[in-house]
């Protein structure tokens, strides 16, 4: 293994296949609430698969307590990522939730009274409004004041999420009360008669523009990662493989030289047709430089030699911010088929990301952003 006498970072691991189309929307069998507005009929209209109300789940008149949504999967769910939304589109634009959290389950049976684990939401977005993160693992609608002008349009919010483990048979939303500026009560939304319609809950298998078979594969480092001194907060493994470009993961001790490396499990012997090393885009541009990859078809625990070897920037030099290194067989030597990845690297120079996708006969090096573009595999 080479040397490793600097901090060795990677983020964003991932290896594509092609295009895939968009997920479609999960089916559930059933729902069930702490308490709704209206006969069973009205509710089930949250889980009909139809955006529109004015029916759905309300909780009026009981606006000033914590209120729960379960609805149970008609079929688990396998998925590593999830879209959620939540629509309120029931021509009241002013009475969208106004906090809130999601969480799922594996019970056969989801229940209000079962054992509920968060989803980890990766990123959020409301059409209209703006949300935002507060304490609990909750979100919140940031306050706006009231326009009644019939030009506001009702509230949609889009989410993001990874499922822990990648199976759910169920999903829970809770709503919690906030206080209301100015009237010294709380409501469920953030103007009389504060409580919301959410007209469909819908939650659908994250679709990514490619097929990635290192996606969320599983990381392994020979040495404990980076823990921030402030917070005490360990970096995560899996951020080689989560499919962001902002994550990084590097050694708690940046001396381990030969000592320390990545390892990623594909899961499978995958022929692969490129390698694309992205260099990371916020700092410390110089740290994506002699880059050693070495390809395994067999556990390297075993004591398996690698089917391939190479070494990108080996002249010492590096990629400008955010730019792409793409490596094809000729830049190493062996067969270019792998189920482990190893990384290192005897430069204090470590990467952001790493992908490869690409067509034949194109220079190592591109432009930021071109291995973006067609290709049949990707790691990034």
């Amino acid at each position: 293994m080479a040397s490793l006498p600097g901090i060795f970072r990677a983020a964003a691991f991932l290896l594509v296949v092609c295009g895939m189309l968009a997920a479609e929307p999960l089916r559930f069998s059933a729902a069930e609430a702490t308490f709704h507005r209206g006969d069973k009929a009205e509710f089930l209209k949250v889980i009909d698969g139809v955006e529109f109300g004015p029916e759905g789940w309300s909780p009026a008149p009981r606006t000033r307590e914590p209120h729960a949504l379960v609805v149970r999967c008609a079929r688990p769910v396998e998925a590593a990522e999830l879209d959620v939304t939540l629509f309120f589109l029931a021509g009241r634009p002013w009475n969208p939730m106004a906090e809130f959290s999601l969480s799922f389950t594996t019970e056969p049976e989801p229940s209000l009274q079962g054992n509920w684990q968060p989803l980890e939401i990766t990123r959020i977005a409301a059409e209209v409004s703006t949300l935002r993160r507060v304490p609990g693992g909750r979100l919140r609608m940031d306050f706006t004041e009231l326009s009644a002008t019939g030009n506001d349009p009702d509230e949609v919010f889009r989410l993001s999420a990874k499922l822990p483990g990648g199976r759910a048979t169920g999903f829970r939303l809770d709503a919690f009360p906030v206080p209301i500026p100015g009237t010294g009560v709380t409501g469920l939304s953030w103007w009389s008669p504060y409580d919301f319609t959410l007209t469909e809950f819908r939650v659908a298998p994250h679709a990514r523009e490619t097929t990635n078979i290192a996606l969320h594969q599983p990381v392994r480092t020979s040495h404990p990662l980076f823990s921030n001194r402030y917070t005490g907060e360990l970096q995560k493994t899996s951020n080689l493989t989560d499919g962001s470009p902002a994550t990084v993961a590097h050694p708690q001790d940046p001396a381990l030289g030969a000592a320390f490396h990545f390892e990623i499990d594909l899961g499978r012997v995958a022929g692969l047709d490129h390698i694309s090393l992205r260099n990371r885009g916020d700092y410390d541009f110089d740290r994506l430089s002699r880059l050693r990859v070495r390809l395994y078809e067999k556990d390297p625990a075993s004591g398996a030699a690698p089917v391939w070897e190479g070494m990108d920037r080996a002249d010492g030099s590096h990629p400008a911010p955010a730019a792409v290194d793409i490596l094809r067989p000729g830049i190493g030597k062996g067969k270019f088929s792998a189920r482990y990845l190893r990384l290192s690297s005897d430069s204090p120079a470590p990467l952001a990301g790493i992908r490869s996708t690409g067509r034949p006969g194109q220079s190592p090096h591109r432009r930021p952003g071109e291995a973006r573009r067609a290709g049949a595999y990707c790691f990034w």
